[in-house]
């Protein structure tokens, strides 16, 4: 057992005396891995102290060099400057590497041009040494090789300038500079770091004080844009004590607060370490000790309460992880929440928490300050991924700026020096001192930005990089904006969050979306459901009902609840059309039997029965317009079965039409030519009358397909007035549905306007023809009738378009008027043609006169007045002789070929002109009195 417990002790000897050795720059060895691979060593990997970096100018080649003016320009002055770091600090010292090397290549490997006459030169010598690995030393250990290793080298290299190290060591250094009274750049952003005014402790860090004031800025602005008191408006600070940079940055946050009148402000502040509640948990991981904080900055149920919103500021390193779940489980609606970690990796780890969030830092990639080599921060960034293989942070965008400011301090000194001697003055303490006071007024551009020094020898060139995650790419995804300083911004602040605002009109609060959406921040609203509504914004947690019969339906937003009027046409407007078409319909249905029953009828037959049949088909499908017109839709109904029916409308309409007067114009044109060409025995055949007809049915087609494919109408909705209810919430929404075009560069009348033009020069030329035939007994014709029909048309058309042009806005009216037209002319027509011919027919001709005598006026006269002579003749006295009665009737009738005793047409040779109508018009045969007759 003993020799196993010397063993142990003779194996920790070498690291135990590794450990007290105090080290000096003289005995280090390069080291045996990049800046990058010693940042990834763990708490169990053991760095030696080694030389990382040596940068020396191109003719210097002495390792061993110091600041001196040998070298083999004669006029050339070489600088050294020197940094010590723990071995995880690996961007605090590489982007010194970069400038310092791109500086000496300048001028031809000379360097930097100073003085009056620019003929001297400046240069540098980088020397960079890793202590140790502070997580694998105790911290005595490595404060004593990092001290000893920096004084060394200052003293060895006698180096006018110390690169400082990162936040964690970089104490270990003000004392170094004091005593050897080298100027120290630390990188270090808290306050505290420089209120021992070490003269030669320069801060090259934004005061990370001033991080959190560009929220409170923004804070004010609103207060003033809502003309609120900043004294109402509640804010809440929760924040570590034992860290100078959480508890200073928060505090600075608390005095500018109260300076600009926030004072509704509430502090928690607490020992990360301590156990406050004393269940064995530090504060820093104690849930139940960090829920009462979130509860007390934010209680349950505080999105509840009207107009409280407060401003959460929160100076945590891993805290936020219990603090802001508990935030959202109480409803918490903030109108703000800055937050120290929301620059750090946790917010990049976190991207559905941090929406909004605000934080501050140093460095923003957005930031644009340029330098001769670089044309911006993100570039050098970019430079340094390519030459060390990984992403550096803004500390290398520092490192790489910190020789800069040293190089313009000695160009600035020299500029007006016409023999600039840096060692001579450098070595000499009066000269020295110079320089350093020289350095508190400096004011020059770095790719860090501007740079100069306050009282405390602190760099407040510029504002920090105040940021706020906002959705700034290109698909809309949250990063980390920059919102402030105001010149380099790249987005505004959004403040109050969108949580904190009342939801419009038509939707309330959905707490459900806090958890779904993983964000405290981001907009809560959700619209209300179907047929319910808030008429107004507010933070309501449910939407009202909708009163009955009104809905919500087909709305943009449920800010109201929508009753529509859709102005259908009422069913007894429906029925009454129905009734007209009906009466149409079954008039044209019987007169079509009745020619039927009646086709031996001379009145029929004369009358040229397929034409009359095609009329009352004619009829049909006018009427059948009012049918289609009929079908409507209301509001959010199926419109197809409706635009089916504005569709056929104009096609039932117009082939109606054209049927009825087509008919019309062919028969009565057949008629006219049989009467014209009865005297030259001419048959007229009805094969060449539809040859007019079918003309004048192509001529409609080609219009009608011309506007199908062109413009087809269909059934459209539209809004017309509205009313508000402000009581019930209620808007009330007449609308109109109506058959429009539905190609709207071209307008329905281009068709309508020819095929109305069409339909009247039909019209015309039909009563036009009917005058022609006028000699044709009203028996057989229908000139009279259809010329009295053409009137009540007309009247009807110069009582109709005006009433229609007034009421055209009016679906309900257009349709009164459209089904009157169409039906009342339809009926007109039929009537007017069918009811004459049905009296003719069931009177029958007169005993003793022919079909052929009947059919022309002139003849019908001739033989009823015949006729009455004969009935004269034969109830006269008996003193008229058989000679004198047939003298007296030759002599009245010279033409007359004489009757039967009952009319019947008697055969001689030469035919009048009744007769051979009488053959052209029934070839077949030829009727009595009584309406028989033969050929």
């Amino acid at each position: 057992m003993k020799l196993i417990l010397l063993g142990l002790l003779l194996g920790t000897l070498p690291a135990t005396l590794a450990q007290q050795h105090n080290f000096t720059y003289s005995e280090l060895q390069p080291c045996p891995m990049g800046s990058f691979e010693l940042a990834t060593q763990g708490p169990k990997d053991v760095v030696k102290p080694c030389i990382l970096y040596d940068v020396q100018p191109p003719n210097v080649s002495n390792s061993n060099a110091t600041s001196s003016n040998n070298n083999s320009h004669g006029n050339t002055t070489t600088i050294a400057i020197v940094q010590v770091t723990p071995s995880s600090c690996s961007n605090h010292r590489d982007g010194a590497v970069i400038r310092v090397q791109k500086m000496n290549a300048e001028n031809n490997g000379k360097g930097w041009v100073i003085g009056f006459n620019s003929d001297h030169y400046l240069q540098f010598r980088l020397v960079s040494v890793v202590a140790g690995n502070d997580r694998n030393l105790t911290e005595a250990t490595y404060q004593e090789q990092h001290q000893s290793i920096l004084g060394s080298m200052i003293s060895t290299l006698n180096a006018p300038y110390i690169i400082g190290s990162c936040s964690g060591v970089s104490n270990l250094e003000k004392s170094v500079a004091l005593e050897k009274k080298a100027i120290l750049m630390a990188q270090v952003g808290p306050p505290g770091f420089y209120t021992d005014r070490n003269p030669y402790v320069f801060g090259f860090h934004i005061n990370s004080d001033i991080y959190p004031l560009a929220n409170v800025q923004a804070l004010q602005f609103l207060a003033d844009a809502r003309n609120q008191d900043p004294s109402q408006f509640p804010v809440s600070v929760i924040s570590r004590t034992k860290s100078e940079f959480f508890q200073s940055t928060c505090r600075s946050a608390i005095s500018s607060l109260q300076s600009s009148g926030f004072s509704n402000l509430t502090e928690y502040f607490y020992d990360h370490a301590a156990d406050e509640d004393g269940d064995g948990d530090i504060n820093q991981f104690d849930e139940d000790y960090l829920q009462g904080l979130a509860d007390a900055a934010c209680p349950p149920g505080s999105g509840d309460i009207e107009g409280f919103h407060p401003a959460l500021f929160l100076c945590t390193l891993t805290e936020q992880d219990i603090l802001i779940p508990r935030l959202m489980e109480n409803g918490c609606s903030p109108t703000s929440i800055w937050l120290t970690a929301a620059t750090w990796t946790w917010a990049t780890n976190n991207p559905d928490v941090v929406p909004y969030y605000q934080g501050g830092g140093q460095w923003h990639p957005a930031f644009d300050y340029a330098d001769s080599y670089f044309e911006s921060g993100q570039a050098l960034l970019e430079s340094n991924q390519k030459v060390y293989g990984y992403a550096g942070s803004y500390d290398q965008v520092v490192s790489y700026a910190i020789p800069a400011v040293f190089a313009e301090h000695l160009v600035s000194h020299y500029q007006l020096v016409d023999v600039p001697d840096p060692m001579a003055d450098l070595q000499n303490e009066e000269a020295r001192e110079f320089l350093r006071r020289e350095l508190t007024v400096l004011n020059t551009d770095t790719l860090f930005g501007p740079v100069r020094f306050n009282r405390f020898q602190r760099n407040n060139g510029r504002d920090a990089a105040a940021t706020q995650w906002q959705p700034l790419n290109d698909d809309r995804s949250f990063r980390n904006g920059l919102v402030s300083p105001l010149l380099q911004a790249e987005a505004q602040t959004v403040i109050p969050s969108l949580n904190a605002l009342e939801c419009e009109a038509g939707s309330f609060v959905n707490n459900s979306l806090i958890e779904a959406q993983g964000a405290l921040l981001l907009n809560t609203c959700s619209g209300c459901p179907l047929d319910t509504f808030t008429k107004s914004p507010s933070r309501s947690k449910q939407c009202e009902v909708c009163p009955e019969d009104s809905t919500t339906v087909g709305l943009d937003t449920n800010e109201y609840c929508v009753y529509r009027e859709d102005n259908l046409l009422p069913t007894w407007m429906l029925a009454l059309a129905y009734i007209l078409v009906t009466i149409s319909w079954c008039l044209s249905l019987f007169f079509a039997i009745w020619l039927f029953r009646n086709r031996k009828d001379a009145v029929v037959r004369v009358g040229q029965i397929e034409f009359l049949l095609l009329l009352c088909f004619g009829a049909i499908l006018s009427s059948a317009t009012v049918v289609a017109l009929s079908m409507q839709a209301g509001t959010g109904e199926d419109t197809r079965f409706a635009s089916t029916g504005c569709a056929l409308a104009p096609f039932f309409y117009a082939i109606g039409w054209v049927l009825q007067y087509g008919c019309l114009s062919a028969k009565t044109y057949r008629l006219y030519q049989v009467m014209q060409n009865a005297n030259r025995i001419k048959r007229k055949t009805t094969g060449a009358m539809w040859q007019i007809l079918f003309a004048c049915m192509l001529v409609d087609i080609i219009i009608m397909i011309c506007w199908g494919a062109i413009n087809p109408l269909e059934y459209q909705r539209t809004d017309g007035t509205s009313s508000v209810d402000e009581i019930t919430a209620t808007v009330t929404i007449s609308s109109v549905g109506r058959c429009v075009g539905s190609n709207p560069d071209s307008s329905p009348w281009y068709f309508a306007g020819p095929l109305l033009a069409f339909h009247v020069a039909l019209m015309v030329s039909t009563n036009i023809l009917l005058y022609k035939v006028k000699g044709i007994s009203d028996r057989y014709q229908e000139g009279k009738y259809v010329g009295l029909a053409s009137v009540l048309m007309f009247e009807i058309l110069i009582v109709g378009i005006p009433v229609f042009i007034a009421v055209s806005d009016n679906s309900v009216a257009v349709f009164v008027v459209l089904t009157g037209f169409i039906t009342l002319a339809d009926i007109s027509i039929l009537c007017c043609i069918f009811v004459p011919k049905i009296m003719f027919s069931k009177k029958g001709l007169n005993e003793g006169i022919s079909v052929g005598e009947s059919i022309l006026k002139k003849s019908l006269k001739k033989a009823e007045t015949r006729e009455s002579m004969h009935r004269t003749f034969s109830q006269a006295p008996s003193r008229f002789s058989s000679a004198s009665k047939v003298s007296f009737a030759s002599e009245i009738m010279p033409n007359s070929s004489g009757h039967s005793e009952r009319g019947r047409i008697t055969q001689e040779p030469a035919e009048n002109p009744s007769e051979s109508f009488v053959k052209h018009t029934m070839p077949s045969q030829s009727s009595s009195a009584n309406g028989d007759c033969q050929d």
